[in-house]
C-alpha cells in the first residue's frame, strides 16, 4: 500500500495587478520591468492559493510471483492473481474496500502480510481492516534512509544493514548509537533513529515469516520480498503516467471516477459484475431501442 498526490485546481479567475501613481519611475525602462516584476509576484501568490493537492491512495494484493520468461538469465518477474485498487477516497473507505477486495477475490487465508513504509495512515488502515495480518517494514525504504545517513560510507552502510538483514530492530538502534557519522550528520541521524524505532515491530516481523515463504529455490521465487519495487512500478503505470503527466490537472471527484473506470477496464469480472448489478439496475431503456415494448397506439 502506498500513497501519491495528484494536482487540483480551481476555477481559474483574473489576476489584477496595481501600480500606483506614486510609483512611477522617470525612466520608463524601469517602469516596465517593474510591472513585470510584479505581474510575476502576483501569479505566484494566486497559484499558490488555487493549487492543490489531494492523496491518491494504490493497494496491491497477490499471492506469489512466478518468472515472466521460461530463459536462463532472466529476472522479469510477474504477480500471480494479481489485484489491485486505486481511489481519490479518504483512507478509511479506502481500507474498507481494500479488505472487501481481499475477502472477495482471497478469502480467508493461512499466512497474511502486509509490507509498507511505515506511514501513520497506513498503520492505521491496518489495525482496523487486517488485524490479523503479519506486517512486515520495507526494508528498501529501511536502505534508502540509511544511505542517505552515511553519505556514501559503503562500510558504515553495511555495519548499519547488517541487523536489519537479520531482523533485530535493537541492533539497528545499537549500530547507529555507535555511529561516528551521529555528530557530523545529527539531523539526519534523528529522523533516521525515529524512523526505526517507531518502527521495530516490521523490522522484527520478519522472522516471523515461515522460511518457505521468504526463501527463494531455483527459479522458484518466494512469495514474500523484502522490496517494495511492484507497489512503485504499480504507482508509475497506475498514476502517474494517466494522472500525473505535464499539464493535467484533477478535481478528486474526477480522478476517483476515472480510478474505478480503470479498475472495471483491468479486471473483466469486476466489470461483468458491475454491468448486471450496477449499470443496468439504473439505467433506464430507451424507448427507441428494439428491445423495448412498442409505445401504446
Amino acid at each position: 500500500m502506498s500513497p501519491s498526490t495528484c494536482k487540483k485546481t480551481t476555477p481559474a479567475v483574473s489576476v489584477v495587478c496595481t501600480l500606483s501613481l506614486r510609483q512611477l519611475p522617470a525612466d520608463f525602462k524601469s517602469l516596465e520591468e517593474q510591472i513585470v516584476e510584479t505581474v510575476q509576484n502576483s501569479a505566484r501568490e494566486f497559484y499558490a492559493q488555487v493549487i492543490a493537492h489531494f492523496p491518491m491512495h494504490l493497494g496491491l494484493q497477490y499471492t506469489g510471483h512466478k518468472r515472466r520468461y521460461a530463459r536462463r538469465g532472466s529476472t522479469a518477474v510477474t504477480l500471480e492473481r494479481k489485484r489491485w485498487i486505486l481511489s481519490a477516497q479518504r483512507l478509511p473507505l479506502f481500507g474498507r474496500r481494500l479488505a472487501w477486495q481481499r475477502l472477495r477475490h482471497f478469502g480467508k487465508a493461512p499466512h497474511e502480510v502486509i509490507l509498507s513504509d511505515g506511514d501513520e495512515g497506513l498503520e492505521r488502515i491496518r489495525e482496523a481492516e487486517f488485524p490479523h495480518a503479519l506486517w512486515l517494514l520495507d526494508r528498501w525504504h529501511i536502505a534508502r534512509a540509511v544511505r542517505d545517513f552515511v553519505a556514501g560510507d559503503q562500510d558504515e552502510y553495511r555495519r548499519i544493514m547488517t541487523p536489519v538483514w537479520k531482523a533485530d530492530s535493537e541492533a539497528v538502534l545499537e549500530a547507529l548509537r555507535k555511529s561516528p557519522l551521529q555528530q557530523s550528520r545529527g539531523e539526519v541521524f534523528h529522523t533516521l533513529f525515529g524512523y526505526i524505532l517507531g518502527n521495530r515491530e516490521g523490522i522484527d516481523n520478519w522472522r516471523l515469516v515461515p522460511a518457505k515463504l521468504r526463501r527463494s529455490i531455483g527459479r522458484k521465487i518466494a512469495p514474500v520480498r523484502n522490496g517494495s519495487g511492484v507497489i512503485e512500478k504499480n504507482i508509475e503505470v497506475r498514476i502517474n503516467r494517466r494522472f500525473k503527466r505535464q499539464g493535467r490537472s484533477w478535481s478528486r471527484r474526477g480522478a476517483e471516477h476515472l480510478a474505478q473506470l480503470l479498475w472495471l477496464q483491468t479486471n473483466p469480472l469486476d466489470w461483468n459484475h458491475w454491468w448486471l448489478k450496477t449499470a443496468l439496475a439504473k439505467t433506464k431503456v430507451n424507448p427507441g431501442w428494439p428491445s423495448s415494448p412498442r409505445p401504446p397506439n
